[in-house]
């Protein structure tokens, strides 16, 4: 279920905790509020009526059915089903590469650029940007041959 999301969640399957779509929906005896296991779990008090907890239950029969029935799509992929189905469902996509490839690749180089340029008060600046050396006020640009390791060899 952790790559798959609820399409729609009606408020009677919705946790007044966490505002997701119950997860373990376990029911409060005293008042019978429904929250998810781990929402109420060390609760001493419940979270919608403040009436003291004395004991839980997991929730009905039909309540858990109904949960195990919401429609659900992958965050990855095209898949669509229920709940239930999602249990087994094996995303074929790369969760990481797709997290990553909306970025650009930087190089070593140019990411240690970007973090020590300290003139503008941010700890990154634009690509190619240049870059003044404090102690010899000197400029270089990343495409310098002394911005490459060489300063050094100026001293």
């Amino acid at each position: 279920m952790a790559c798959c999301r609820a399409l729609e969640t009606p408020k009677d399957l919705t946790c007044q905790v966490c505002f997701d779509s119950f997860q373990q929906p376990t029911q409060l005896f005293v008042c019978g509020h429904i929250f998810c296991k781990v929402c109420v779990e060390g609760a001493t008090k419940c979270p919608t009526c403040r009436s003291q907890i004395d004991y839980t239950k997991p929730a009905t029969e039909l309540i858990q059915r109904a949960v195990e029935l919401l429609p659900v799509v992958c965050r990855s992929c095209a898949w669509r089903g229920t709940r239930a189905g999602s249990h087994s469902h094996r995303c074929e996509t790369n969760n990481t590469q797709t997290l990553y490839s909306q970025y650009p690749r930087v190089s070593d180089e140019e990411l240690y650029a970007r973090a020590t340029n300290k003139s503008t008060g941010s700890i990154f600046q634009e690509p190619g940007a240049v870059q003044g050396i404090p102690l010899c006020q000197t400029n270089l640009s990343p495409n310098t041959p002394a911005s490459k390791g060489n300063h050094a060899k100026l001293f």
